[in-house]
């Protein structure tokens, strides 16, 4: 418990100092749940990490016995105007952004990459290909992460068949808010998606209009 303490104290010295360039949550005074919990695992425990919105999969009826094929993204919605690829909560955000976009006539295919690494570029390429549009999503920083990744990737495999810029909505590039209103300006929602998805459609059909070139 010692050890942990005095890491954690060095990190909030560090902090206050401004030689942390990134977000840090501490654990002091907490010290006793992290050494309690490990000195009672055995070899045959098994360790997971949840998340605040896994109550609603839960809830639909999710299956806690499921496996998830590593790198191997699948479509939770099919569309023929935009792709929309993303991670975790970022899917319940964007299937009901692309349900709301729907009733316009904007019709979203919604991609879940589930893992990361290694990612599924098969999946993403083939939709880009179809829809000539990528938003990508995720509940991290949009620099320097999975939004610049995906974005990468369609521009150096897919960018003949780029309709529209790539788009990514992510968390902007500063420290993680601790108030309610600067929260609502920060996490991606459903809002944000649906005028994203708008926006990109109408770019693309102006960009194909008459007197275009395309």
């Amino acid at each position: 418990m010692l050890r942990i303490r005095r890491v954690e104290e060095e990190i909030a010295a560090q902090d206050r100092h401004d030689r942390m360039k990134t977000p840090n949550h501490l654990v002091i005074g907490q010290e006793a749940t992290a050494v309690g919990c490990c000195a009672a695992l055995t070899s045959a425990d098994q360790v997971y990490s949840s998340h605040r919105t896994h109550g609603a999969y839960l809830a639909k009826g999710g299956d806690l016995k499921a496996r998830v094929p590593i790198g191997k993204g699948v479509h939770r919605r099919r569309g023929r105007d935009l792709t929309e690829a993303g991670v975790s909560h970022t899917l319940e955000l964007s299937l009901q952004a692309a349900s709301s976009v729907a009733a316009e006539g904007v019709d979203v295919e919604v991609i879940d990459l589930r893992t990361v690494k290694p990612l599924d570029e098969t999946i993403i390429l083939e939709s880009v290909r179809k829809t000539g549009r990528l938003l990508v999503v995720d509940t991290a920083w949009e620099k320097g992460g999975l939004c610049a990744e995906v974005g990468c990737l369609a521009a150096e495999k897919a960018f003949e068949h780029l309709r529209a810029p790539v788009r990514r909505i992510g968390f902007p590039d500063v420290p993680t808010p601790a108030g309610f209103a600067l929260e609502q300006r920060f996490y991606p929602d459903v809002q944000r998606l649906a005028a994203t998805m708008r926006e990109m459609v109408g770019e693309a059909d102006r960009r194909d209009g008459p007197g275009s070139g395309g």
